[in-house]
């Protein structure tokens, strides 16, 4: 055979091929290090870890990311999902993760030993929500036909299953001393289970039946009733409307350990009262006149419901006397309360704005976030009556607001392929990360309202 070095493009060719080849099994061993872009798909769940720089990801694309979030670079990818996952959580220690999907597959994952521990597999089922139970390697399953699954993964068997709920399980916790089980489901209601025996302890309040509630208006003279009562679909809009999937407007979520439970819903409000108008001369468009809030909570900023009370009681500079007033709308009503005793919190009200698609409690119910239709993310902290809005751009959001917004909704139609699909807080409020329909992430810091960009 001739000599192939007397051929130097034959020689350039090898050496290039070998490099090549080299290259690519560099790549392929350095590929959880590379820089992470979110999903192909949904985001569909997210969890910070416990050491506030790291969180999880899981996507409709059946991958789970631990992604680094200073550097956003991928630490662990996990491929074991064949159909969306629906439910990532980690250990309180932060030294175990999983995931579940709805495959039927729960994945358990140690990030001391670098390895996947545990692999189980429910036969025909979808998996919803999945929780690790205190200090037992055991996890609870909530699925999509409702019934509740109690596994010791160690073992790889199953404890007990109990028929739960009648829908699809939405959100559960585990209480901290694993002894309790709170569950939710997509038609709003929740349960306190004992889980060592499969046994409901209480049912707790849903937003299912009408409330309400008289209140003194604030800043002038006067009273308000607000009767809050679940929405009604029109036999009309059954028939030429096509409704929103249940499933994309969620019915509340659990704090960790199940501290709180906060439920939303939107409801047809009825407001009718009266005011004593003095008869001074009618005040400008910008008055703040009986701008009150109901049941001594805050609102949301894009609540309308301070200003419909405003406008309803503007003078109208005409002589002294009582004036009445009503008024009828659509808007999300949020409750929160303590599943453990079955103790009601606060109760507030949302405006018509952009609907509600993601929701986070954190810090024992002190912190929310809501993702939204619009691709924003509303920061709220509770005990300080505060809320933050974070969008790329607010203006943005006000044009979607406005021009797709209600009618959207309705038609089931989505005014923005970016709306927020999953949302996580860390413990403070201070970071929250956003999912979004089409697969991006965004770390935003909440004070600064400015989107983290990776460290160099």
């Amino acid at each position: 055979m001739s000599d192939p070095s007397r051929w130097p493009w034959v020689r350039e060719m090898f050496w290039g091929l070998v490099a090549a080849t080299q290259m690519a099994s560099f790549l392929e061993a350095d590929e959880p290090q590379r820089r992470y872009n979110g999903h192909r798909g949904n985001v569909t769940c997210l969890q910070f870890a416990p050491d506030e720089r790291h969180f999880l990801s899981g996507g409709e694309d059946g991958r789970v990311y631990y992604v680094d979030s200073r550097s956003w670079n991928i630490v662990h990818e996990l491929k074991g999902h064949d159909k969306p996952v629906r439910s990532v959580q980690f250990r309180s220690d932060g030294k175990q993760f999983l995931s579940a999907g709805e495959d039927g597959v729960v994945q358990v994952f140690s990030l001391d030993e670098n390895r996947e521990l545990v692999r189980l597999k429910l036969q025909g089922k979808s998996i919803r929500r999945a929780a690790f139970v205190p200090n037992k390697p055991e996890v609870v399953l909530g699925t999509s036909d409702g019934t509740l699954h109690h596994w010791d993964f160690e073992q790889h068997k199953e404890l007990r299953a109990w028929t739960g709920h009648k829908s699809s399980i939405a959100d559960l916790a585990v209480g901290k001393d694993g002894k309790n089980l709170f569950t939710l489901d997509y038609d709003g209601q929740a349960c306190n289970w004992l889980l060592a025996e499969g046994r409901a302890v209480r049912e707790l309040t849903s937003l299912n039946e009408p409330f309400t509630k008289k209140e003194p208006l604030r800043g002038v003279r006067g009273e308000y009733t607000v009767t809050a009562s679940p929405k009604t679909t029109g036999l009309l809009e059954q028939l030429f409307r096509r409704e929103p999937p249940k499933e994309r407007y969620p019915p509340g979520v659990f704090s960790e350990n199940g501290r709180q439970l906060l439920l939303t819903k939107v409801c047809t409000l009825k407001i009718q009262g009266r005011w004593f108008d003095p008869g001074q001369p009618a005040d400008p468009p910008s008055g703040t006149a009986g701008t009150g809030t109901p049941l001594d909570a805050f609102l949301l900023p894009f609540s309308a419901f301070a200003d419909i009370l405003g406008s309803l009681t503007r003078s109208s500079g005409r002589a002294p006397g009582w004036r009445p007033f009503q008024k009828t709308v659509e808007a999300p009503q949020f409750l929160l309360q303590d599943p453990n005793t079955g103790t009601l919190g606060k109760r507030f009200f949302g405006g018509q704005g952009p609907g509600i698609t993601a929701l986070d409690l954190a810090d024992g119910g002190n912190h929310l976030a809501l993702g939204c239709l619009d691709g924003s993310v509303w920061v709220c902290t509770l005990s300080g009556r505060q809320a933050t809005q974070l969008h790329p751009d607010p203006q943005a959001a006000i044009v979607n607001r406005r021009g797709g917004g209600k009618e959207a909704l309705a038609m089931g139609l989505d005014p923005d392929s970016g709306f927020v699909t999953a949302v996580a807080l860390n413990r403070g409020g201070k970071y929250a990360v956003a999912g979004h329909a089409s697969g991006e992430v965004r770390l935003w810091n909440v004070h600064t309202r400015r989107i983290v960009q990776p460290a160099k």
